[in-house]
């Protein structure tokens, strides 16, 4: 039966709540969600669930299908109130380990050494919205590996994961302290990166010869991408749009060169 939870102040609940605090996230290793899909997508995907808090019925299809290691606690609606980040809960909140089988940090490429397949880079995208599509598409498009640099939006914000609809369960990513020695790295791995920037002698998307070793960098979603990041990417292209349209954000730039990829190897 799922342990019952009636007081706010409850020293598990305290600290789950915390984790809507990036240091707290830091510092605990660990990462917090709702919905019931994700659950499912999470259990599905082998994640290393730690906790779960659920309402009425919820509690006990948790308790069934979290894995044995798993506490599963049934809660009052004042209790979850406490914990949920959602607009419209639907009543079911997890703790998560950090996802360090597929997440990785630091210098690139890490230690593991590099990820093979086509990739992605993103630079200052701060909207954890736009992350956790690109994480969506990235899942979709069969990229290998997403490489952020470390002023992204945290891969682990709640925003994030929910935007991911499942995808970060499944992406392999590593947050870069240092782009430009990343893309050094891929270009020195024979990797064409390629930057995505309206200037002149940038090539039209879909006129490049196709590669499966190409790396396109997406930058922040007002300012593009700085100077030192274009110079250091082997070339450059841009997303073909009407005269007069706005450019397109982060996350739908990012879809469209990963559809490109994508599209061009099938």
């Amino acid at each position: 039966m799922p342990e019952y939870i009636t007081s706010r102040q409850n020293p598990s609940v305290r600290l789950a709540a915390s984790l809507s605090d990036r240091k707290e996230r830091e510092s605990k290793g660990r990462f917090a969600f709702e919905g019931e899909k994700l659950f499912h997508e999470a259990v599905s995907s082998k994640a290393p669930l730690l906790e779960v808090y659920a309402v009425g019925e919820l509690a006990g299809m948790a308790e069934r299908e979290a894995p044995p290691s798993c506490r599963v606690f049934s809660v009052t609606e004042q209790v979850y109130d406490r914990l949920s980040m959602d607009r419209s809960p639907d009543g079911i909140f997890c703790v998560c380990g950090r996802l360090d089988d597929l997440h990785t940090f630091g210098g690139y490429p890490p230690s593991g050494g590099m990820a093979s397949g086509s990739k992605l880079a993103c630079v200052s995208v701060r909207d954890p919205g736009n992350i956790g599509t690109i994480i969506r598409s990235a899942r979709a498009f069969g990229i290998g590996e997403l490489i952020l640099s470390s002023d992204c939006a945290d891969i682990y914000n709640p925003k994030t994961v929910r935007a991911a609809m499942g995808a970060l369960f499944s992406v392999r990513i590593h947050v870069s302290d240092d782009i430009i020695s990343a893309l050094a790295s891929l270009s020195d791995a024979g990797y064409d990166t390629c930057a995505a920037v309206l200037r002149e002698g940038a090539s039209r998307l879909g006129t490049m010869p196709r590669s499966e070793k190409r790396v396109y960098v997406v930058g922040n979603e007002g300012h593009g991408l700085p100077d030192d990041v274009i110079d250091a990417c082997r070339s450059t292209v841009f997303i073909p749009m009407e005269p007069g349209s706005e450019s397109l954000n982060a996350a739908m730039a990012a879809t469209v060169l990963m559809w490109d990829g994508y599209a061009g190897q099938r």
